[in-house]
């Protein structure tokens, strides 16, 4: 089968990833509501919530094929072996993750 992660579909899901932070950290506080206790008012965002990364992660297609509810299903026991168990994933836990599941 053909990787999951080509260099080139590595390449795009940074500059989307990228963007997506820059989004969510320019989100008005209602809209990133959620974001870990003691984080400094302003500060960037270092992960994504997990649906978001689903969207990212897999192109419509892949998402026909693999619901929200069975990527949380890889993804929560992954984020707990890997991190902290958080309802975000960070850019390099999600591209781990991806290697992971390949």
């Amino acid at each position: 089968t053909d990787p999951l992660l080509t260099p080139r579909r590595e390449a795009k899901l940074r500059r989307e990833w990228a963007a997506a932070l820059d989004a969510r950290a320019r989100a008005p506080v209602e809209l990133t509501e959620g974001a870990a206790e003691g984080t400094a008012e302003g500060a960037a965002p270092a992960g994504l919530p997990l649906r978001a990364a689903y969207v990212l992660l897999f192109t419509e297609e892949e998402r026909e094929e693999m619901s929200f509810a069975d990527f949380l299903g890889d993804a929560e026991p992954f984020l707990a072996r890997h991190g902290d168990g958080a309802d975000e994933i960070s850019l390099q836990q999600a591209l781990a993750f991806i290697e992971e599941m390949q």
